[in-house]
């Protein structure tokens, strides 16, 4: 019988698509995971004087699915980096340094893959481990509401599995960002009236499988533009951000979480920066007598001044993300 709280994730980026990495695996604290191997099952159409469904042979194989854990201000930079597909960095006070992640600008391999793929292992508490590979990092969310922690959800798309055995985790220490920690702004001005705020940057990316005597997919790229997407809940208060939407001007958001109690005196922080932010709903509705809230959605739009659509800036005390 497994349990859950015996498991563990690790991951580790690869050189190459097609080729596992069970090396610099970093391990993760999560919540849940759905990460799944799905096999196409192929049935014979041909009839054969009989009312039964025919033979069935293996089909394509795939794997999709998510990891849910808190925001910790180490091991997020690996999953940033998964999902822009670079960093850098520069020194910033003492010990600390500040990871930059702007999306690429071209695929990482235009052939092949989008992005650096990795090598993500689940161990179930069943004996041997799961060993999920050519797994790229396709959605990403950060989301925080009033009264939780920090969380982020990383939904991957991937090609190949394998069974081995469980490695030996090792985790990161220190404490995860919680909502007493998040500040967020608009167009430079503090927003106050939020209870919850989700930003989600999508890749968009499609595993591709062809005639190369493969049962999985060899090629995993792009089927659509990347885009950022937006959405939380805020109090009604005046028509400002009302009159905003139905003008469709572009605000900069600002997201930042700052750890109030660290070894670098504060240093720990997590600030996603979206320059162009437009509703793209606003709707103000009153839904009973108490406080009117508004559900509202929004896009982040590339900003050619920026040169990105989004941002994530890291402090902390990692030199590098490899």
């Amino acid at each position: 019988m497994a349990y859950g709280q015996e498991g563990h994730i690790g991951m580790s980026f690869q050189e190459s698509l097609g080729t596992a990495n069970t090396t610099s695996m970093d391990y993760f604290n999560f919540i849940s995971e759905s990460i799944t191997e799905s096999i196409e099952e192929l049935v014979s159409e041909g009839l054969s004087a009989r009312l039964d469904e025919p033979d069935a042979y293996e089909g394509m194989h795939g794997i999709a699915g998510d990891i849910v854990m808190e925001a910790h201000p180490i091991t997020v930079g690996k999953l940033l980096k998964a999902w822009a597909g670079q960093s850098s960095e520069t020194a910033f006070v003492g010990s600390c340094y500040q990871h930059n992640f702007v999306p690429r600008t071209s695929d990482w391999d235009e052939e092949v893959s989008a992005l650096q793929p990795m090598t993500v292992e689940i161990y179930r508490d069943t004996g041997s481990a799961y060993q999920y590979y050519d797994m790229l990092l396709d959605k990403l969310a950060f989301e925080i509401s009033q009264g939780t922690l920090y969380k982020v959800t990383a939904s991957f798309i991937g090609a190949q599995f394998g069974w081995l055995a469980k490695s030996s985790a090792s985790y990161e220490t220190g404490s995860y960002f919680a909502w007493d920690t998040v500040s967020l702004s608009i167009n430079d001005t503090g927003v106050t009236n939020a209870s919850n705020l989700t930003i989600t940057g999508n890749n968009n990316l499609e595993p591709k499988a062809y005639l190369d005597g493969k049962n999985y997919p060899s090629r995993i790229l792009r089927k659509d533009f990347r885009t950022v997407e937006v959405a939380g809940t805020v109090l009604l208060v005046g028509d400002e951000q009302a009159r905003i939407y139905r003008a469709r001007t572009q605000q900069r958001l600002v997201m930042t979480a700052t750890h109030p109690t660290t070894i670098m005196n504060g240093h720990n922080i997590l600030q996603i920066d979206v320059p162009k932010m437009l509703y793209t709903e606003y709707p103000t509705n009153i839904g009973g007598p108490g406080l009117v809230e508004v559900s509202f959605a929004a896009k982040g739009k590339y900003d050619s001044t920026s040169a990105y659509s989004i941002q994530f800036t890291l402090t902390n005390t990692q030199a590098a993300y490899g």
